[in-house]
């Protein structure tokens, strides 16, 4: 559970594998100012994040939770983790699958799993930066959740 001296707080946490990427994401909401209104958090495998799931306390009290997740993991799909999230989490945790690929199949399959949104990794860094900030603006600002 993530608090700040006994508060709960609205995370938004990446299972990202690439460094690279990461630092990218990492940059985007530092330059925004949006690393300053939400804790950012990173697990670099699929396996981590479940176990963060399974940790939770069913009455602890969370704030909203918005996840990016990576679909090419190294032990397991991101299509995997969603399907396993989803099963595990509340029915307001937020999953947002990230991708390089725009192939409808993808696409579908992602959605199949149970994720609320898709966004592509645009190899245009203004593209990704606005696409990502949009998503998490709208989930964490006007989404209303139960």
């Amino acid at each position: 559970m993530f608090k700040n001296n006994g508060v709960v707080v609205n995370k938004i946490i990446f299972v990202e594998d690439n460094d690279i990427d990461f630092w990218s994401v990492e940059r985007i909401y530092n330059k925004s100012g949006m690393a300053k209104k939400y804790n950012i958090y990173r697990f670099t495998s699929a396996e981590e994040c479940i176990e963060y799931m399974e940790n939770l306390s069913v009455n602890t009290p969370i704030g909203k939770e918005l996840f990016f997740i990576d679909l090419n993991l190294p032990s397991m799909s991101g299509h995997k983790l969603i399907e396993r999230l989803r099963k595990i989490g509340n029915a307001s945790t937020i999953l947002v699958a990230l991708s390089s690929s725009t192939h409808n199949t993808d696409i579908e399959k992602s959605y199949q799993a149970g994720a609320n949104a898709y966004i592509v990794k645009h190899e245009k860094y203004d593209e990704f930066a606005e696409a990502l900030l949009t998503t998490t603006k709208f989930w964490m600002e006007v989404a209303l959740y139960a």
